[in-house]
């Protein structure tokens, strides 16, 4: 029983020993490099954020000196609908702004035919 018990014993610290060599083990290089690796992540971090303040001054820039202020952050497909929107808009304004020049001129037509005084938009005062 005591060579058994023995032999158990030198197997079970040859196994303990052959556990320890087989455990990884990090050389100063390895540290180094993993030191390196972490203060990359936190300088592209810092990278990362100074773009995402760039891309969100960079739409909030009116565009063509207009006034208009660029579409905020949108999916693709989102921003070509406002785009279109917009499109839509400004057509229904270019043709409101026509329709009134041609009223005026149908006014101005008028007043003439009847003898009156001729009012427009960039009249300021008021002969009446």
């Amino acid at each position: 029983l005591e060579t058994k018990s023995k032999l158990l014993s030198e197997r079970s610290s040859t196994l303990l020993q052959a556990s320890k060599d087989l455990r990884p083990s990090l050389t100063p290089a390895d540290l180094q490099f993993f030191d390196m690796l972490q203060r990359m992540r936190a300088q592209c971090t810092v990278w990362e954020n100074t773009v995402h303040q760039l891309q969100y001054a960079a739409q909030t820039v009116s565009m063509d000196g207009g006034g208009i202020a660029a579409l905020p952050m949108l999916l693709p497909l989102e921003a070509a609908d406002v785009r279109t929107l917009l499109r839509g808009q400004k057509d229904s304004i270019d043709q409101t702004q026509a329709h009134i020049q041609s009223t005026e001129a149908l006014v101005a037509e008028l007043v003439r035919e009847t003898g009156g005084v001729v009012m427009t938009s960039s009249s300021s005062s008021d002969p009446y």
